[in-house]
């Protein structure tokens, strides 16, 4: 949960531990009403008008300063983008997943991917650097990126429907299959599911230091904890607090004055003390 703070004009958002009694819930894209995804949409766009606070080397905005805090625990990551929409831009939602099984092996027929304003955009133009050029995100200019890199350049995309195949439902019933996290998260992190949002996106989406700038990153990594969620649901009393390898209970992150650090441990449980949100 976050305690919402006001430093220079700009809300901030600093986590305070409570019980979760009113969990955000979070649903798949295509169940959202055509109001619920304008309103998503809308947020996003204004994510891009607030002021950074992380002091990252060209960031412009808040949107950009996610970009400079690419960290692996993405549970965390990710809830604090959705308390950044509702907090800094009105959003009244929780953040959608995008259900890439539905659409493994034809992203380019996507609902998320097509030219108009409750999608998130098309493909890029292959012959202008594959630059986005429908949607709400149409001639978007980035100032992170590629990479390490510091450059005024445009949202791009390269979607292969190849690349997608591997998010589909027997990958997906392979690593719900697992029993431990150590078999469970390199499966999903790294045998297909995980690859499939960004090498079906393509472009800026397989870079790995700038991909968060595409906003179709948020949707895909949603999807991702979802996956977690419904492996340590399927046994709560052993899964909920399953963890291994270089991965710590007591590893702190960081967000770059966004939020201020958590640790692992904190994030582990979406309805503990710290995090509050269901899928649904």
């Amino acid at each position: 949960m976050y305690l919402s703070l006001v430093v220079g004009g700009l809300a901030l958002l600093s986590p305070i531990k409570a019980a979760c009694t009113s969990p955000r819930q979070r649903k798949d894209w295509t169940s959202l009403t055509d109001a619920e995804k304008a309103s998503y949409i809308s947020a996003v766009r204004c994510l891009h008008s607030v002021a950074p606070v992380s002091g990252f080397q060209g960031s412009t905005s808040i949107f950009e300063d996610f970009a400079g805090t690419h960290i692996d625990q993405h549970r965390y990551m990710m809830w604090a983008y959705e308390s950044a929409l509702i907090t800094d831009c009105g959003y009244t939602g929780a953040q959608p997943y995008w259900n890439e099984t539905k659409d493994a092996g034809a992203f380019t027929k996507s609902a998320l991917l097509q030219a108009n304003d409750l999608s998130f955009g098309g493909d890029g133009v292959a012959s202008n650097s594959n630059c986005v050029s429908t949607g709400p995100f149409a001639n978007l200019t980035i100032h992170v990126g590629p990479g390490s890199q510091i450059t005024n350049h445009c949202l791009n995309r390269a979607i292969s429907d190849r690349s997608s195949q591997s998010a589909g439902q027997s990958y997906v019933n392979t690593c719900m299959a697992k029993t431990t996290f150590s078999e469970a998260w390199p499966c999903i992190e790294n045998n297909g599911l995980h690859p499939a949002g960004h090498g079906g996106v393509g472009a800026e989406m397989i870079n790995v230091q700038s991909a968060p700038v595409d906003p179709i990153f948020y949707m895909h990594h949603t999807w991702i904890d979802k996956l977690w969620y419904d492996w340590q649901q399927a046994s709560p009393s052993t899964r909920t607090n399953d963890i291994a390898g270089c991965t710590t209970q007591g590893m702190a992150m960081s967000m770059a004055g966004i939020t201020p650090a958590v640790t692992v441990g904190d994030v582990m449980n979406t309805q503990g003390d710290y995090l509050c949100y269901t899928y649904v």
